[in-house]
């Protein structure tokens, strides 16, 4: 693996333990993407002693410009942690599924998400809308990529899935 970018880059434990493993695994580039900036500084000072061409960038995911200018032309691997049902809640089901399109654009081989349950945090639809997981695996296989793997996990007392799609 050469390249990979996370959103949240702090937000989860295995993102934090996953942190050391992932020059381990072969990295030698890893881009970690959030508009919270204390979550970055957390980023920053977990991959202080890794030894591995990082970067971390203050990026609003929704606008077009500063995203585009932060991302490299490809990355192997995208990370999309507890990330996409703020979007969809935040900026709505069309802005999500375009900064989704973008991500899933640069992404040249795996793109993992960890998506939480539709009904979390509902503030722009109702609960009846369409699951976010459901939206996910929708646009990631109309721009090219397969489910791989698919497990639910508990994170908080609330359950979330993961997603490994592949590209075919």
């Amino acid at each position: 693996m050469a390249s990979t970018i996370a959103t949240k880059p702090s937000s989860t434990p295995a993102a934090i333990s996953g942190s050391s493993e992932i020059s381990k695994l072969g990295a030698t580039f890893y881009h970690g993407i959030d508009n919270y900036r204390a979550a970055l500084e957390v980023a920053l000072a977990i991959f202080s002693g890794v030894e591995l061409d990082y970067r971390f960038d203050r990026v609003d995911l929704c606008n077009d410009d500063q995203l585009s200018s932060a991302l490299r032309p490809s990355y192997d691997i995208v990370l999309l942690l507890r990330t996409f049902h703020r979007l969809v809640n935040s900026y709505g089901e069309a802005q999500a599924k375009h900064t989704l399109e973008m991500l899933a654009a640069r992404c040249t081989d795996k793109f993992v998400a960890l998506v939480g349950d539709a009904r979390l945090n509902r503030r722009s639809r109702p609960m009846e809308a369409s699951s976010d997981q459901a939206l996910l695996v929708e646009v990631m296989t109309g721009v090219g990529f397969e489910v791989e793997h698919q497990r639910d996990v508990d994170v908080e007392s609330r359950t979330w899935t993961w997603f490994v799609f592949g590209r075919h």
